[in-house]
């Protein structure tokens, strides 16, 4: 069966922008690095040599022109005296994918008016970035909140050690999967740095940045009740950017739904985690000889199961 994703977007031009703010010395600018003809192939010279706009940001003036909707890049410092490199920006190499970027044909958000050359087959993106670092979207359904409930995300990583969440004003889109409509999680999104890496900023596994572990909390004050989740405690990976293959953007979703590996792509991780883990709990119906409950999480679940008579277990 022909990819539909590749049948219908295989003839697409990208015209991609950037901004990231970044100071520098005298003598010194930006410039980008990628595995694409555009950016230098990687290579240790210009680049693309990126713009100086007020408030030191620097931008694309002229778009980035591809046909690959996503690859590795990473910003450079340079020394524009020499010629030469200074130092690379620290972390992990970014990934950009275009397919899940919406379309700007003509102004950005940034006040700067792009050069595009907009045409039927081109898709223009802007990003805005944070240098040497990353935003991950926590989220999480509690399946009947009661209004006075709020959530706390507690986690390993120093950009999250408690934080409030809030509800999602808008009914989330993924969601509707699970209940057949849309529902509202507790959310937050957290700024994350990206400054560990291996030699020239490849991925290296097992750092305490692309490892996380956290848990959600359920506070109700007018109860004076708090409920944390079942264990074990949660936790995502980052995984090496040089395995992505335009995952998200063949799916045309940002979201990395009930899983423990992600790519930081477009400078974002989308954490949708489903639902809040109760303690696990389970009766049996004798009048059917079936036992319902939460699902099983470890062996010890399981041996409860099994000695109250369970053989296999249906996730409906």
């Amino acid at each position: 069966m022909v990819d539909k994703f590749k049948q219908t977007r295989h003839n697409t031009t990208y015209q991609i922008h950037l901004r990231v703010k970044r100071k520098v010395e005298k003598g010194q600018s930006i410039t980008l690095h990628g595995g694409i003809p555009e950016l230098g192939w990687n290579k240790e010279k210009p680049g693309y040599r990126m713009k100086w706009q007020e408030g030191d940001y620097w931008v694309t003036d002229e778009p980035i022109t591809t046909k690959q909707y996503y690859f590795q890049y990473k910003y450079v410092l340079w020394d524009d005296s020499s010629n030469s490199i200074v130092s690379y920006e620290r972390g992990i190499d970014r990934l950009i994918d275009c397919e899940v970027l919406d379309d700007h044909s003509t102004n950005s958000q940034f006040g700067f008016v792009f050069n595009t050359k907009a045409g039927e087959d081109s898709h223009c993106v802007i990003l805005d970035e944070v240098f040497e670092a990353f935003t991950t979207c926590f989220s999480v359904n509690f399946p009947e909140p009661d209004i006075s409930d709020s959530m706390v995300l507690i986690g390993s990583h120093k950009a999250i050690p408690t934080i409030l969440m809030m509800k999602d004003t808008d009914p989330t889109s993924w969601m509707p999967v699970k209940y057949g409509e849309a529902k509202q999680p507790f959310k937050i999104t957290c700024l994350m740095e990206n400054t560990s890496s291996g030699e020239n900023g490849q991925w290296k596994i097992a750092t305490t940045e692309n490892q996380v572990m956290y848990e959600y909390q359920l506070s109700n004050k007018t109860k004076n009740s708090k409920l944390i989740e079942r264990a074990p405690k949660r936790n995502f990976t980052i995984l090496d950017p040089s395995k992505y293959k335009g995952e998200l953007g063949a799916s045309g979703s940002t979201l990395w739904a009930n899983t423990e590996e992600v790519f930081v792509v477009n400078g974002f991780v989308n954490k949708a985690d489903g639902n809040f883990e109760l303690e696990f709990k389970f009766q049996k119906i004798e009048e059917f000889g079936v036992t319902i409950g939460s699902y099983p999480q470890k062996d010890n679940d399981i041996s409860q199961l099994r000695s109250n008579g369970c053989n296999s277990v249906l996730d409906i």
